[in-house]
């Protein structure tokens, strides 16, 4: 059985922005046609880079003694 890939990277930021409306996992998916499974790693790795954007930034202001 083939897989099939889709490009979930290139909806990264309507699918943020949906989240932020208030849209669930699943209206998304459905829309695109992408699966909850897909919606739910997009989201995850989004929050994950967020998250790792801001410590960055902390580290280098706390090296800076700004912070």
């Amino acid at each position: 059985m083939a897989r099939k890939y889709t490009k979930v990277e290139g909806l990264s930021e309507i699918i943020r922005a949906r989240k932020a409306a208030g849209e669930t996992n699943r209206a998304i998916g459905e829309s695109y046609g992408l699966s909850l499974k897909q919606v739910k790693g997009l989201v995850n790795r989004q929050n994950r880079k967020e998250r790792m954007q801001v410590e960055l930034l902390r580290n280098f202001l706390s090296e800076a003694g700004r912070g």
